[in-house]
C-alpha cells in the first residue's frame, strides 16, 4: 500500500492533488545533522496549518510532523502507523487521530495522513451501546443468544452459528460455535425449526424441548424455548431450563398432597383456573409467586375471572386458547399476554396453561406464568435498533425502503406514492465550524420537524449523515406540491443551537408513482435523489419534481464528463486567441486565450458554455485549466521573443481558485515555458469574487507577487464592484459588453463606463472594453480614455497562427 501511495504522489502536480495532507521534508539546509524541515505541503496539509520557508510557524503540530519523518528516515524504508494522535495545527489544542504512511524519497521524506477522528468516535459510541446492550440483557434471567445463518453459494443455509449471547447463555453455547454441533452435545434437533422461522419470520415456541445428557442416559433436561427473527438474517433464541416445572406436574397425577406441595413450594408463579362459568375461567388457587407477580392479595385472585386482567388487544387470542382447551381440541396452550398489576401497570406474562379432565371433558387448567417483561422489552428494543435510526429515531433507510415497497403495493390503483429526497445544504459547514455536537443537535431538530410536518400524511426518515427522505401516499399532485413545500418550509425555518440562531435550507427532490404500477422501490428513490441534485444545482429553487428529462440531462451532463476526460487524456481541448487592440493605433497588443472542446465525431469547436459547468461539478477544470496554462504560456513565451510587451489573459473558474490550485499552475507553466510573468494576466468574473473566501484571495496574492497581472472581467455586473478592487490585488478592469452595447446610445451605458475608466484612471489600472462591435463604441472608448479593447469588430477568436498573421499585418483596418 505505501508503494502504491509513493506512486501516486511521485510528481509534484499529483503531491498538490493528493487529497489528503502530505508534506516533504529534507535535511536542513543550514547543516544540523540529523534535522530536518518541511519544504514542502500541499493545500489539505496547509489547510491543517502547516507552512515552509522561514516565516513558517514551528508549532506542535510541526514539530510532531517532523519527529514522525525523521522516524521514516531512521528506518530507511516506508513505514506506517495508525489510529495515533495529532495536535491541531495554528494553534489550537485539539487533537486528531489519524492513520499515517511515511516513505523516503531519495534524501527527502514523503509524510500522508488521514483523518479517522469521526471512525473512531463512532466505533467508540457504537462499542458504549453494545455494551450497554450487553448489561441489560445480562440482567436477564434466561439465557439469550443471536444466531445467524451459515449460507451456501446458492443461498441455501448450511448450518446456524452463535453471533451473541448474554452471560446466562454463554455459560452453555460457545460463541462462535456451530448450532448443529451444539445439538449433538445436547442431544436436540432445531434444524428445520429454524429454518422455519428464519424464512417465515413466524415466532417458533418449543414447549418442553427434552435434552438428553451423552454419556448419561438416566440425566434429562427440559427446556422451554422461543426462537423469533430479528432481522432478515439473524434469529434470538431465548430458552429455559424446566426441568423442575414438568417434575412438579408430574408429581399432581400422585396425589393431591405432592400436588399442594408442589404448587405452593414452585419457584414460579401457577394457578389452577376454573373452566366453565365464564369465558376464560377463573382464577380458583393462585400460589403466593403468582399474588406477588401481580401484587393482589391471593383472596382478591382467588375467584376473579382471568379475563378481567388481560390487556383488551390480548384478550382475543387468549379466549380463543381458552376454547381450545374447553372444547377438548387442545390439552395444553402457551401464549405470551400483558396482565394488569394491582397498581395499573401491564407485565409481560408467558403462560402455559394444562388441561386436567374428568372423563368425557377439561374442567381444571394448571397454569404455569413466568414475568418476559424485561425479556420483551430487549426483544422490543433489538427490534427497533434494527429499523430505527440511532441518533433522530426516524425510520433507517431499511425501514423507509420496506414501507415504500409496501406503499408501491398498496392496491389502490388511483393512489400516488411520492418520495421527497432532503438533502441539507452546506451541512458540513455547521459541523466544521460548531463542531458535530452542534450538528447532531440540527440532525435531531430537523427530524422532529420533519415528523410534525409530515404527520398522518406519510413517513420521515433518516437515510445517511444530513440525508432525510420522506414517503407518503397522496391523491393529487396538488397535494404532492403542498407537501413539499411545507417540508421546505419545515426544515428552512431558524433553529436555535448552542445558543446560536441557525438558518438552515434543504435540496428537495420528488418522485412519484402510481401504486401497482410496477415500479421499484429503488428506482423511486434514484429517481428522487437525482431530482434533489438538480434542484441543488437551479440554487434558486427550493425542490425539483423528477421527469425524464432530468434523466435526459443527467446522461448528457455524464457524456459531456466523459468527452473532458477523453480529451485531457488525447488531443481534445483547443485554445483559440482574441486580440486585445490598442484603441488609438488600432495595433494587436495582446490576445485572450480562449478554451474549446472539439466535439467527436464531427470535430466542431464547442464554447465554455457547452462544458464549464460540468467541468467545475466534476472538479475536472483544475486539470483543465493547469493545461490552458501551460499552452497559453507556452505560446507566450515565443510572442514575447517577437513582440516585447505583448500579453496574453487567461481565464481562471472560482472552483480553481477554491482548490488553491492557481498559483501552483502559474508557477508550473512559467517555469516550463520560460514565459515572464509580467505580460500574463489572469482573469477572473466578479461573479467568481463573489463566492470567494480568504484562502482564495491568499491565492490570488500569490499570483500577482509572482508578477502577473489580475484583471476582473465583466467589471460592473456584480453587487460590490469597488470592494472588490479594495480585496483582491487588481491590476486591471474589463468593461463588460452589455455596458459597451449601449454607447452612445443609452445615456446610462455612457454613464457607467465614464465612471469605471475614471475609478480606472484614479487607481492606476488598467482598462480594456469588451463586446466592440460598431466604430462608434470604439470612438466613444477612445474619448472616453480607454486604450485598449477587444470585440468582433477587431477580430473574432482565431487559431494562434491567423493571430500571429493579424500581428504581422500591422494596425487592425477599419
Amino acid at each position: 500500500m505505501v508503494a502504491g501511495v509513493g506512486d501516486a504522489v511521485g510528481t509534484r502536480a499529483s503531491a498538490a492533488s493528493w487529497p489528503d495532507p502530505l508534506v516533504v521534508a529534507r535535511p536542513r539546509r543550514d547543516g544540523r545533522a540529523g534535522e530536518l524541515e518541511l519544504v514542502e505541503v500541499n493545500g489539505p496539509a496547509a489547510a491543517w496549518g502547516l507552512a515552509v520557508g522561514p516565516s513558517a510557524p514551528v508549532d506542535a503540530l510541526a514539530t510532531v510532523v517532523l519527529a514522525f519523518c525523521m522516524r521514516v528516515q531512521a528506518e530507511r524504508g516506508p513505514w506506517r502507523v495508525e489510529d495515533v494522535l495529532l495536535p491541531a495545527g495554528r494553534g489550537g489544542w485539539a487533537r486528531h487521530r489519524v492513520d499515517l504512511i511515511g516513505w523516503p524519497a531519495g534524501d527527502d521524506v514523503v509524510l500522508t495522513w488521514r483523518d479517522v477522528t469521526e471512525r473512531h468516535e463512532a466505533e467508540h459510541a457504537r462499542r458504549v451501546e453494545a455494551e450497554r446492550l450487553r448489561r441489560a440483557l445480562d440482567e436477564l434471567v434466561d439465557p439469550v443468544a443471536v444466531v445467524a445463518p451459515e449460507v451456501a453459494e446458492d443461498g441455501s443455509v448450511l448450518d446456524f452459528t452463535y453471533v451473541y449471547g448474554n452471560e446466562r447463555a454463554l455459560r452453555e453455547v460457545p460463541l462462535g460455535g456451530r448450532v448443529r454441533e451444539d445439538q449433538r452435545r445436547r442431544g436436540i434437533d432445531l434444524d428445520d425449526v429454524l429454518r422455519h422461522v428464519l424464512r417465515t419470520g413466524e415466532v417458533a415456541v418449543l414447549d418442553e424441548l427434552e435434552l438428553h445428557v451423552p454419556d448419561r442416559p438416566d440425566e434429562v433436561h427440559v427446556l422451554d424455548m422461543r426462537i423469533s427473527r430479528l432481522q432478515d438474517r439473524e434469529l434470538v433464541v431465548t430458552w429455559r431450563d424446566v426441568t423442575a416445572r414438568v417434575e412438579v406436574r408430574g408429581a399432581l397425577a400422585d396425589s393431591e398432597e405432592r400436588f399442594r406441595v408442589a404448587f405452593e413450594g414452585a419457584p414460579g408463579a401457577m394457578a389452577v383456573t376454573r373452566f366453565g362459568d365464564v369465558p376464560g375461567g377463573r382464577w380458583a388457587t393462585v400460589n403466593a409467586r403468582l399474588a406477588e407477580m401481580l401484587g393482589r392479595p391471593r383472596e382478591e385472585l382467588e375467584g376473579m375471572p382471568v379475563a378481567s386482567l388481560v390487556h383488551p388487544d390480548d384478550l382475543p387470542r387468549d379466549l380463543a386458547q381458552h376454547d381450545e382447551i374447553v372444547s377438548g381440541r387442545a390439552t395444553r396452550a402457551h401464549l405470551e399476554e400483558r396482565l394488569r398489576r394491582a397498581d395499573g401497570t401491564w407485565i409481560w406474562v408467558s403462560r402455559t396453561v394444562s388441561a386436567v379432565t374428568l372423563p368425557g371433558r377439561p374442567v381444571h387448567g394448571v397454569a404455569h406464568l413466568e414475568d418476559v417483561t424485561l425479556r420483551r422489552a430487549a426483544e422490543a428494543e433489538l427490534r427497533h435498533r434494527a429499523s430505527f435510526d440511532q441518533l433522530t429515531d426516524l425510520a433507517n433507510r431499511e425501514e423507509m425502503m420496506a414501507r415504500l415497497r409496501a406503499e408501491l403495493r398498496g392496491g389502490h390503483a388511483d393512489a400516488l406514492v411520492v418520495v421527497l429526497f432532503v438533502d441539507l445544504d452546506r451541512f458540513k459547514d455547521i459541523n466544521d465550524t460548531l463542531g458535530h455536537e452542534a450538528g447532531d443537535e440540527v440532525l435531531r431538530q430537523v427530524a422532529r420537524r420533519l415528523e410534525d410536518v409530515v404527520g398522518v400524511r406519510g413517513t420521515p426518515a433518516r437515510l445517511a449523515g444530513d440525508e432525510f427522505a420522506v414517503v407518503a401516499r397522496l391523491r393529487r399532485p396538488a397535494e404532492v406540491e403542498a407537501l413539499a413545500e411545507d417540508v421546505y418550509a419545515a426544515v428552512s425555518a431558524p433553529l436555535r443551537v448552542l445558543g446560536r440562531e441557525l438558518r438552515p435550507t434543504a435540496s428537495i427532490g420528488v418522485a412519484t408513482a402510481r401504486q401497482d404500477s410496477g415500479a421499484l422501490p429503488e428506482d423511486l428513490l434514484r429517481h428522487a435523489d437525482l431530482a434533489m441534485y438538480h434542484a441543488k444545482r437551479r440554487g434558486h429553487r427550493a425542490w425539483e419534481v423528477y421527469d425524464e428529462r432530468l434523466h435526459e440531462r443527467t446522461l448528457q451532463r455524464l457524456a459531456v464528463e466523459e468527452d473532458l476526460r477523453a480529451a485531457l487524456d488525447g488531443d481534445g481541448l483547443r485554445l483559440l486567441y482574441q486580440p486585445v487592440v490598442d484603441l488609438v493605433t488600432r495595433r494587436v497588443v495582446g490576445a485572450e486565450a480562449l478554451l474549446r472542446l472539439v466535439e467527436p465525431g464531427t470535430g466542431r469547436l464547442l464554447p465554455p458554455a457547452a462544458f464549464i459547468e460540468v467541468a467545475e461539478e466534476s472538479d475536472l477544470i483544475v486539470p483543465i485549466g493547469g493545461w490552458v496554462l501551460d499552452e497559453a504560456c507556452a505560446r507566450l513565451a515565443g510572442w514575447q521573443e517577437r513582440w516585447p510587451g505583448f500579453s496574453v489573459s487567461v481565464n481562471v473558474s472560482a472552483r480553481q481558485a477554491q482548490r488553491l490550485a492557481v498559483a501552483r499552475q502559474v508557477r508550473d507553466a512559467l517555469d516550463r515555458s520560460g514565459a515572464d510573468p509580467g505580460d500574463l494576466v489572469l482573469e477572473i468574473t466578479e461573479h467568481a469574487l463573489l463566492e470567494a473566501g480568504d484562502l482564495v484571495s491568499g491565492e490570488l496574492a500569490a499570483v500577482t507577487a509572482a508578477g502577473c497581472g489580475l484583471a476582473i472581467d465583466d467589471f460592473g455586473t456584480g453587487y460590490s464592484s469597488l470592494t472588490h478592487l479594495k480585496r483582491f490585488p487588481v491590476t486591471a478592469v474589463k468593461v463588460d459588453r452589455s455596458f459597451v452595447a449601449g454607447l452612445g446610445t443609452h445615456p446610462d451605458d455612457t454613464a457607467i463606463v465614464t465612471a469605471v475608466a475614471s475609478l480606472a484612471g484614479s487607481l492606476r489600472l488598467g482598462l480594456v472594453a469588451e463586446g466592440i462591435e460598431t466604430e462608434a463604441q470604439l470612438a466613444e472608448l477612445v474619448r472616453l480614455g480607454c486604450r485598449r479593447g477587444q470585440g468582433y469588430l477587431l477580430g473574432r477568436p482565431m487559431p494562434p497562427e491567423d493571430l500571429e498573421a493579424l500581428v504581422a499585418a500591422g494596425p487592425v483596418p477599419r
